[in-house]
Formats: C-alpha cells, sequence, structure tokens
C-alpha cells in the first residue's frame, strides 16, 4: 500500500553543511555519470544517506537533497514526500539542476500478487499509473499514457543486485502500479491485479518513470513488499517497516557499488 509511515521524519539530519541555496549545474568528472536516487518517504532514504559521503545538503521543494558519492559514483539521494505530484516534481527538478544521467526510484510497495510475500523485491519492468483514466473523446491528440518501460540495463543490474543482497526472499521483474490512494482492500487489490496485472502497488515510480521518459533519462523502480495490500496492510506495513526499507536501500546501494566498479572497469 505503501502510505506514509508513522514516524517518519520529514527531514533528516546528517550533521553536515545545509545550504538552502540552489547549486549551479555541476558536471560530473570524466568517466562518471551522474545518479539520482529517490524515495517517497525520508524515512526510507536514511540508510542510502549514512551509507554514501555526504558533501552538502540542499533545499528544494521544501525537501532536502543529499549531494554527495558512492565509491567514486556521484550521487544524488532525496526523500520526494508521497504521492504522484511530488514524485514527478522532483525528478523534473533534479533533471533539470543535476543534470541527471540515470534515476532509481526505490521503497516499499504492497503486493497485488498473491505468490509475492513480505521482503520480497520487484524490479520495475514496467510502471503504469493505475489511476490515470480518460475518455479521449472530442481530443484532437494521443492523451493515453501506456506502460512506461524501464532501461533494459538498468532491470538488469537492479535484479542482479537484488540477488546478491538476498536472504532467500524473491527477487522478480514485474509490473508495477502508481496511484494517489493506498491500496488496503483484498477487493480493491484483487481489482488492480485483474485490470493491471500489476504484480505490486505504490504510490510515486510510475510518476517519475514518466519524467524520466519524457526526458529521456534512463529509470528503473525497486521495490520490496512491506504488505500485502489487503486489510492488514497498514498493521503490516508498520511492523516490517525497518526490515524491508533497509532491504530496498541494500539493493540500491548494491547497484551504486556494481555501477562504480563497471566505471572502473
Amino acid at each position: 500500500m505503501a502510505p506514509s509511515h508513522p514516524h517518519a521524519n520529514p527531514e533528516g539530519h546528517s550533521g553536515v553543511r545545509d545550504d538552502s541555496s540552489e547549486p549551479p549545474i555541476r558536471q560530473p568528472a570524466e568517466g562518471r555519470t551522474v545518479i539520482a536516487v529517490m524515495s517517497g518517504l525520508q524515512d526510507e532514504i536514511q540508510k542510502l544517506v549514512e551509507s554514501i559521503t555526504v558533501v552538502e545538503q540542499k533545499k528544494a521543494l521544501d525537501r532536502t537533497i543529499y549531494c554527495g558519492e558512492f565509491e567514486g559514483q556521484k550521487t544524488f539521494v532525496v526523500g520526494s514526500g508521497v504521492g504522484k505530484v511530488r514524485a514527478s516534481a522532483f525528478a523534473q527538478h533534479l533533471i533539470d539542476r543535476y543534470d541527471v544521467k540515470s534515476m532509481i526510484v526505490f521503497g516499499l510497495a504492497g503486493a497485488l500478487d498473491t505468490s509475492l510475500a513480505i521482503g520480497d523485491v520487484v524490479v520495475s519492468r514496467d510502471a503504469v499509473m493505475h489511476d490515470y483514466d480518460v475518455a479521449g473523446e472530442g481530443v484532437n491528440e494521443n492523451i493515453a499514457i501506456g506502460p512506461i518501460r524501464a532501461d533494459p540495463r538498468l532491470m538488469e543490474l537492479a535484479l542482479h543486485a537484488g540477488r546478491r543482497v538476498a536472504c532467500g526472499e524473491e527477487v522478480r521483474l514485474g509490473t508495477i502500479l502508481t496511484g494517489d490512494v493506498a491500496v488496503a482492500s483484498t477487493e480493491r487489490r484483487m481489482a488492480l491485479r485483474d485490470q493491471f496485472g500489476g504484480d505490486c502497488v505504490e504510490m510515486e515510480g510510475a510518476a517519475a518513470a514518466l519524467v524520466c521518459a519524457l526526458n529521456e533519462i534512463p529509470f528503473v523502480i525497486v521495490r520490496t513488499i512491506s504488505d500485502l495490500a489487503d486489510e492488514l496492510a497498514h498493521k503490516q506495513f508498520e511492523e516490517t517497516f525497518a526490515r524491508t526499507s533497509s532491504r530496498s536501500a541494500d539493493v540500491v546501494l548494491e547497484m551504486l557499488r556494481m555501477m562504480s566498479q563497471s566505471i572502473a572497469e
């Protein structure tokens, strides 16, 4: 269901310099690319913030962007806030201001496929906004938004990274659904599964994916299952948050590690 975590801090504190002014666009050093890593909640990104070398913090759109490096890979980490509007606004901001060359959206999701268990990882093959529904009659242009395909290289990288850090959990490609209402109903879960063939559901991924696609920026979504999107979803999310959010961050850190190694080679 991917609701807001009841104990999530809107802004974390890492003890490094906080500069609220907007920076000029910086070009990466030769041989490096700029990676943006985004999740909805501040608590979901905290492990990444603690793992990268944070050089500075920048304020934008009422949130904090952590600018730093991880094993030589220039990395920007942000908790965008929950929902499609916030995710898309931050995705465009990162692309415009920081010359981002690829984006990873990560965090938690509710399972739609009943074969998925809490702790399993779903890597986006494609992403769909399940609450975007327009008739289109009388409009002289195509306003439909179909499934948004993830970058094949990032898909493969996320699968390998997920399997490296997995402790018995399943790591698979799938269709990730995005909408602005948390799903905590067996009936709704079944309807979304039947209509869209979704594997899991969350609240930011497809919106950020669409922005990336429009800007021709490679992206992938990595989601760890935190609940079963049924009537117990809120309780499951609360009880599993620490474990599942840590696992999701571990996959992203392993992706960054593998990307740095490939550049070094």
